[in-house]
């Protein structure tokens, strides 16, 4: 019960049907929560399932797009598990288990999956973006080129890349269709219009500056990082320019593309909406002293966030405080 007072959520993410919310916990457990019922109790008694997914502390959650398998990456290893049988067992009773894990070596900070390719793609602290062939479980290349650990990686469908955000405060772009090339390098924390040029070695591996997320929008036109720096950075992708940078009060640490807005949250309590113009368009209040995730559900419409606590924040209207607040605890199976 201790271990659990103390616990930190990670993140969290929302089935592709929208009927649950998942978590990931400093405790290596996964819960599960019934979102309708949640909705209905506003944080009262929904119905929440935990499960242990690792023996190590959960830092990224991803569903692939078809929502069948649901991949968990810990500071070990990284585990792949069958959606519909994780429901199933949570509703008998059962703990779920894994079909497949991937061991990078080091703790996975980031998860992308392109569907095209079939591959996984997990960001981790040995500086590296490890592609897996999600069907085999085999490693099929190592992304290096960052000179320090990564946090966040996304994939950009259409126009075939992967964006990875890095400790060494760069976010690097690969060409998929080549077989990861470099495609350019952007530096959020250097004067605009020297995106794209590379920083000396010494500078690279300080850790002053970093960058812990980033976020493409659905157009693939645009792409969002923050980090160490009170501020956002968005940049246009295929001029790899800066464009706007946009004043927070700590730093960031999940910022997402949401209705056409950019969402973020970081080391206070509240969360961020910008235009992508870069102009505030509100700063909510959050009951989390610090966020580290968030997800946001179309159907029902749904902004849920959380951080250095038990409880996640659920927000039905964006521009207002949460709704309720959604306690996590629950009896461990297994």
């Amino acid at each position: 019960e201790a271990a659990e007072a103390e616990a930190i959520v990670f993140d969290v993410l929302h089935s592709v049907d929208g009927a649950h919310l998942i978590s990931g916990a400093s405790t290596g457990r996964v819960a599960v929560v019934d979102v309708g019922t949640m909705l209905r109790s506003k944080g009262g008694a929904a119905t929440t399932r935990w499960f242990r997914a690792h023996e190590s502390c959960i830092y990224k959650l991803l569903l692939v797009p078809d929502g069948s398998v649901l991949v968990t990456g810990s500071a070990t290893e990284i585990r792949l598990w069958r959606w519909a049988d994780v429901l199933a067992r949570l509703s008998s009773g059962e703990a779920p288990t894994h079909f497949l894990q991937l061991d990078p070596g080091c703790e996975t900070n980031g998860l992308a999956y392109d569907a095209q390719g079939g591959c996984l793609l997990a960001a981790t602290g040995d500086g590296l973006c490890h592609v897996y062939d999600a069907a085999r479980g085999q490693e099929t290349a190592a992304l290096s080129g960052h000179a320090n650990y990564l946090h966040s990686v996304a994939v950009l469908p259409e126009s075939r890349r992967g964006a990875t955000a890095s400790e060494d405060g760069t976010v690097r772009l690969w060409d998929m269709r080549s077989g990861y090339a470099a495609a350019g390098v952007l530096e959020p924390f250097s004067d605009p219009g020297s995106a794209g040029r590379e920083r000396t070695a010494a500078r690279r591996t300080v850790s002053t500056e970093w960058v812990s997320c980033l976020a493409c929008d659905p157009t693939e036109n645009w792409l969002v990082c923050g980090g160490s720096a009170h501020y956002l950075n968005i940049f246009h992708i295929a001029s790899l320019k800066s464009m706007k940078k946009m004043p927070t009060a700590s730093q960031t640490q999940a910022v997402s593309f949401v209705e056409g807005m950019i969402v973020s949250v970081g080391a206070e309590q509240g969360v961020y909406h910008h235009s992508i113009g870069g102009a505030l368009v509100a700063r909510v209040p959050s009951s989390c002293p610090s966020n580290y995730g968030m997800s946001f559900c179309a159907k029902p419409r749904l902004l849920v966030t959380c951080g250095a606590s038990t409880s996640a924040d659920v927000f039905t209207d964006f521009t207002a405080p949460p709704t309720f607040a959604q306690p996590l605890r629950c009896t461990e199976l297994g």
